[in-house]
């Protein structure tokens, strides 16, 4: 009887993890209007997730002051750094490696990233 109830229980936790996600809640980050703007859109033209890479918004530290940037996903394409007011403070990537910030970038993490299951 023990080892029924043994099982019953693990079912019952291996059940129970599987609507988990154990991804971020975009909605405990911050980050500027023009970023989720940037989100709404890839959204809207992207009903399904690429096969290939997708697109993220991290987070940097410039001089002390905290940055965004919406990285496409490909590391050949220009991503420009904004403060919270949505103001282009530079230029980051591209194929020569391009950082027009006039600051050392720190990376702090990444806010926003395409989690959907990839089919």
């Amino acid at each position: 009887m023990k080892k029924l109830y043994f099982l019953c229980a693990i079912a019952l936790l291996f059940f129970a993890t599987l609507g988990c996600d154990n991804k971020k809640d975009d909605n405990n980050y911050t980050y500027p209007p023009c970023m989720q703007e940037q989100i709404d859109i890839y959204l809207t033209n992207n009903p399904t997730p690429p096969i290939t890479s997708s697109p993220l918004i991290n987070k940097y530290s410039c001089n002390g002051k905290i940055v965004y940037n919406w990285e496409e996903g490909n590391p050949d394409e220009l991503s420009y750094m904004v403060d919270m007011d949505c103001d282009t403070i530079g230029e980051l990537g591209g194929i020569d490696g391009r950082n027009t910030c006039k600051c050392k970038l720190r990376y702090i993490e990444t806010v926003w990233k395409d989690n959907r299951k990839k089919e």
